[in-house]
């Protein structure tokens, strides 16, 4: 059943290739803030560039929506626009609590690099902007593909995962202090070949401090201990995803439960505790949202619900029933949004606010006709 009609829409201008909210909640604030990182390639220079476009989502502006029943969509422009390299992907880290928070943008970019940007506030009406940070070491001989992180014991720091267009995953140490903003990378080892050639590593995540999970064009889905890289825990082969592995998702609320989608555009819920064992199978399984799987977002508060960017089958809506029940479990679509014309890449949950409650919407974006949408 195709979702109802879209709550907002804008034009991106440059090619979305990826799309993170940070909630409301996270912020001590009515609104959420959505940013959409575009990459584009000049086919006769073959320069790679892109922009990050930030936009307010609630009672601040643009994207505005009221509820679940918005009548006509209000458009503008976003609230800033910074030129960066191509974007890849991306995610918020927010250090601190309450008055006391600190947002940054983590960005993984066509020049082969982490690049960390600071959202803050200035002027008597609180105008928003971002700014640059830091950035690790370009390398013009690879694109950063995909990036995650953890947060660490110490306040005000964190562990940046990213992943590489040549096969190799690092970590670097992200902290500040009152003297300084540190990025320092210490880890750095090749995670996938293919035929003993380099092998896109298109997916990363933490599952936790130590463990690492890692997809890539090679079809392998990796498990890896950071206290010993010189070969995976488990492996999840060509037998179970057909085509590369392109998005892997932890559950948030789940200790031991992630998901992975693939170019195959199957989607399979995971128990960590059963791998590294040979015929390892995944706890559930759809064999096809409609599109290669690009991205997977859990629900903020419902355990049981995700949302997917499905390239060219557009966005999906997917529901566990009877998750209590192993074996009675479904894994099915509940929604499906179809008014992206172009590859589906970006995908997450913006919430608002209605008499301080949490209401949800998804929110999407598509690559070659530059399009967001809320819906």
């Amino acid at each position: 059943m195709d979702a109802k009609k879209w709550l907002d829409q804008v034009n991106t201008e440059v090619n979305a290739c990826s799309l993170e909210v940070l909630r409301a909640s996270n912020r001590n604030s009515d609104s959420s803030l959505l940013m959409i990182g575009c990459y584009e390639l000049n086919e006769e220079t073959r320069e790679r560039k892109g922009q990050l476009r930030l936009y307010s989502c609630g009672k601040e502006g643009s994207l505005f929506f009221n509820d679940e029943t918005s009548g006509a969509p209000h458009l503008s422009e976003p609230v800033f626009v910074c030129e960066c390299p191509g974007v890849l992907d991306g995610k918020w880290i927010t250090f601190g609590r309450d008055n006391d928070q600190k947002h940054f943008f983590a960005s993984a970019t066509a020049k082969g690099c982490v690049d960390v940007k600071i959202l803050r506030k200035f002027g008597s009406g609180g105008e928003i902007k971002i700014e640059n940070v830091i950035s690790g070491n370009q390398d013009s001989n690879t694109i950063c593909l995909a990036l995650d992180y953890i947060s660490t014991q110490q306040s005000f720091s964190s562990q940046i995962l990213s992943s590489y267009s040549n096969g190799e995953i690092a970590i670097a140490d992200f902290c500040i202090n009152a003297e300084k903003i540190g990025f320092e990378e210490r880890v750095r080892f090749n995670a996938h070949k293919l035929f003993g050639c380099a092998s896109e590593v298109w997916s990363c995540s933490y599952f936790s401090t130590n463990t690492i999970l890692t997809g890539a064009d090679d079809c392998k889905l990796k498990g890896w201990d950071l206290r010993a890289t010189s070969s995976p825990t488990f492996v999840i082969g060509e037998s179970e995803h057909h085509a590369g592995v392109t998005c892997i998702s932890k559950h948030p609320r789940k200790e031991n439960i992630f998901a992975s989608g693939s170019y195959d555009e199957g989607l399979r819920i995971w128990d960590i505790r059963r791998l590294g064992t040979k015929g390892s199978e995944p706890l559930l399984k759809l064999d096809s949202v409609g599109g290669g799987v690009w991205r997977i977002k859990w629900h903020p508060e419902d355990e049981n619900k995700m949302l997917v960017a499905a390239m060219h089958g557009g966005c999906r809506i997917l529901r566990i029933n009877e998750w209590s029940h192993e074996e009675q479990a479904t894994l099915e679509v509940v929604n499906s949004f179809t008014e992206h014309k172009s590859m589906a890449y970006g995908a997450d949950w913006i919430e608002s606010k209605s008499d301080k409650k949490s209401i949800y919407q998804a929110s999407s974006c598509s690559f070659y006709d530059q399009k967001a949408y809320i819906w």
